[in-house]
Formats: C-alpha cells, sequence, structure tokens
C-alpha cells in the first residue's frame, strides 16, 4: 500500500466537497483507506467532528484556511500559560 498521506494531513473530498483531518490510514484489500475528522460545521472546528472513512483517490490536499488554522484569538488562549491561584504561585 502506498499512502499519499499521512495522520494530521488537511484533505479534501472531490465528492462530498467536504475538507478534514485524516485521524488514521489503513489498507482495505491493497487501496489506502483514510478515517478522517470531518468538521460538523463547514466553516469551523468549533462545533466538534463527524468521523468518516475516504478511499485515497477522492482525496486531494485542503486549501480551506479557515479549518486548518484556528483564529488568532483562539490560537493565543490555547497556547496561553494556566492562570495560577495566589496560592500556587
Amino acid at each position: 500500500m502506498t499512502a499519499k498521506f499521512q495522520f494530521r494531513d488537511w484533505v479534501y473530498n472531490s465528492v462530498t466537497k467536504e475538507d478534514g483531518a485524516i485521524t488514521r490510514v489503513y489498507e482495505t484489500s491493497g487501496v489506502a483507506m483514510y478515517e478522517v475528522a470531518v468538521a460538523k460545521c463547514s466553516e469551523s472546528r468549533d462545533a466538534g467532528y463527524y468521523i468518516s472513512d475516504w478511499a485515497g483517490d477522492l482525496l486531494q490536499p485542503s486549501t480551506n484556511e479557515r479549518l486548518r488554522y484556528p483564529t488568532p484569538e483562539k490560537q493565543a488562549s490555547r497556547f496561553a500559560p494556566p492562570i495560577l491561584s495566589p496560592a500556587f504561585k
């Protein structure tokens, strides 16, 4: 099996017109298959995901920048150090 994508790659399914992140790569009957987390809302990852299995020949790299990268505010809050109470300082 030759997989053209790998774990965490963002891909676009040309049949379903959906973007998603690869969560697992596996083989079925010699064909590369991808388990993909598809955002419930096409504009944001905040609503959660559906999991779908896609064949590799339907996929191309995703160009949906809105899904691939969080807003600067969300990215900053995700990496901000935790606020500790005075007792822990």
